[in-house]
């Protein structure tokens, strides 16, 4: 399988959950069954290998400010990827 070299995603404009988890779902072309909440994206990315070697996530401080506990529980689930012995590197950056 080859993975993505890179995927940007641009949080500045989201006002809701559901808009975070479509976002998710469209850019990391995330399987069918993908439950749009936060133990369903732990599990894709743990088990389906879809993020790309480097995630950059514009405006992250807009998506703290505008979805406080979105942002906290999606930076949870991708530092938790980074810290997996087994998982394929992935380099987050929060610009």
């Amino acid at each position: 399988m080859n993975r993505i070299n890179i995927i940007e995603l641009h949080l500045g404009e989201l006002t809701s959950a559901d808009e975070l988890h479509d976002l998710l779902f469209n850019s990391l072309k995330l399987p069918d069954y993908y439950g749009k909440t936060w133990d369903a994206f732990w599990d894709v990315i743990e088990t389906e290998n879809v993020l790309p070697k480097k995630l950059v996530l514009n405006n992250w401080s807009a998506l703290e400010s505008n979805l406080p506990r979105e942002a906290q529980l999606m930076k949870e689930c991708l530092t938790d990827y980074q810290n997996k012995k087994v998982a394929l590197p992935c380099q987050i950056v929060y610009t």
